[in-house]
């Protein structure tokens, strides 16, 4: 009998889980505690685990990877209601067979459980058969790839050379249209016809007939395509349909898995777009409290990203900048509007309360488990490099890079934007300011990153930045 250990800190689920794999016919044991979870493994390995990710004492990624130092080959369900992109990349780089997604009905998890222990199985009949090392040796390449053409180019090549057959093509199916379309083939102009490529994927083994060998690829949920090898003429040998059936399968899975992740990672995208546009929102009403303000946000933004690009920041902090700079003034949403609309300088005890901006977006935004990265850039962009900035009077390296980028940004709009007690300065007298404090209030680097930005940029800038005094 198989045996699936539960790991999930509410009692609630386990239950529900216990309830229904036992209807499998699966021996279940779970628990709440990750520590014991590894206690239990240990002392008699499982041949599943389902856990959650976010647990206390232990994360489920901190978890698995604990498992997998004492069984490498353990295999992992993720039950998870956090649509996290990089959290799933690292689930499926510790060998996760699949995610289900909180609330999830019975179907869905009886489903996913049957699908792995289907591949579980075949995975067991891989090693199982000695003659197939070569293949269980190709199929970790071909199974640990995040794209379907790089899969399917690999496993071909490794089904002709283990069926020493002359010829081989992978078509896609697709489901809805009923159609086959030719992924890859050796040679390029190899075809196989319709009538041999929906006999395959209509039969549970593979299909022998005229010189040829065509498998299904699928998993238990849905049928992706066909493999087909062929050999030239009867002299050439033919294949052995076992190791074209193997292939197909790993194929099938592989496959399942990059369109898994690539659905997880477009839904990841659609609630970050969502929250993309909410921070707009946000952003673009609080820069309409004051006429001296609007598009402010926007601007700074424009400007951080141009100094992001020039520093060769990743698509991932550019992400996290983005956001700081729209959500930056954040705290000033409770401020007194005559503040914020002074026609005259701020005296000291007003400029003591907008001070406290920083400290007051992040408070805002801290329950958006989300923004927290976002909340440290947020927290710092009125830091000085020389440590006379607020609100911790951090200074140089110490303080985080984006909000160094963020900070020259920021100060850069509010020298080419008008105010009621002054007129625009102009870009020219601005970059001379940056300059100026370079060192002092600015990161020095992050100064001529933006300068040798603006410079190539000026001609497609706003022509409001470069009105002269």
């Amino acid at each position: 009998m198989k045996r699936i250990l539960v790991v999930d800190d509410d009692p609630l689920i386990r239950q529900l889980c216990r309830d229904i794999l036992k209807g499998l016919g699966l021996e279940i044991a779970d628990t709440g505690n990750p520590l014991e979870a590894i206690n239990l493994w240990s002392s008699s390995p499982f041949d599943l685990m389902i856990t959650d990710i976010k647990m206390p004492v232990m994360s489920g990624l901190e978890l698995m990877a604990k498992i997998k130092e004492k069984t490498p080959d353990a295999a992992f369900v993720v039950i998870t209601g956090h649509g996290d992109y990089s959290l799933a990349v690292e689930a499926i780089k510790l060998g996760v067979y699949d995610f289900i997604n909180k609330p999830f009905r019975r179907e869905d998890l009886e489903m996913t459980v049957r699908d792995v222990m289907y591949k579980l199985e075949l995975l067991n009949e891989i090693n199982r058969l000695k003659m197939f090392t070569r293949l269980h040796m190709a199929s970790n390449e071909i199974m640990h790839t995040f794209d379907i053409n790089t899969a399917v180019r690999f496993g071909l090549e490794n089904a002709l050379k283990e069926t020493r057959a002359s010829e081989g093509i992978v078509y896609l199916y697709d489901g809805d249209s009923g159609k086959f379309n030719k992924l890859y083939s050796i040679p390029e102009d190899l075809e196989l016809p319709d009538t041999l490529l929906k006999k395959a994927i209509e039969s549970d083994v593979p299909i022998i007939e005229d010189g040829s060998v065509t498998a299904a690829i699928g998993s238990l949920k849905r049928t992706l395509g066909v493999l087909g090898v062929r050999y030239i003429n009867e002299r050439s040998g033919s294949a052995d349909p076992e190791v074209v059936a193997v292939i197909s399968r790993i194929l099938g899975m592989t496959i399942d898995n990059i369109l898994l992740f690539k659905d997880l990672k477009r839904k990841v995208q659609e609630v970050e777009d969502l929250l993309l546009n909410i921070i707009k929102v946000l952003s673009n009403a609080l820069d309409a409290k004051s006429p001296w303000t609007k598009g402010h946000s926007e601007r700074v933004c424009s400007y951080s990203l141009m100094i992001a690009e020039e520093m060769g920041l990743d698509r991932e902090a550019k992400r996290i900048l983005e956001m700081a700079a729209l959500l930056h003034d954040i705290g000033k949403i409770g401020m007194y509007d005559y503040i914020l609309n002074k026609p005259d300088k701020l005296l000291p005890q007003e400029f003591e309360i907008v001070k406290l901006h920083p400290l007051k977006g992040a408070e805002i935004l801290r329950p958006i488990s989300h923004l927290q990265e976002v909340i440290k850039v947020i927290s710092h962009h009125h830091e000085h490099y020389d440590g006379s900035g607020y609100p911790d009077g951090l200074r140089g390296e110490s303080i985080p890079l984006l909000s160094r980028i963020l900070q020259v940004a920021d100060a850069f709009d509010a020298m080419t934007s008008e105010r009621p007690y002054r007129k625009i300065p102009g870009i020219n007298r601005a970059i001379e300011e940056l300059k100026s404090c370079s060192g002092r209030q600015f990161d020095p680097s992050t100064v001529e990153a933006f300068i040798r930005a603006l410079n190539r940029k000026r001609n497609y800038m706003d022509m409001r930045t470069f009105q002269a005094v």
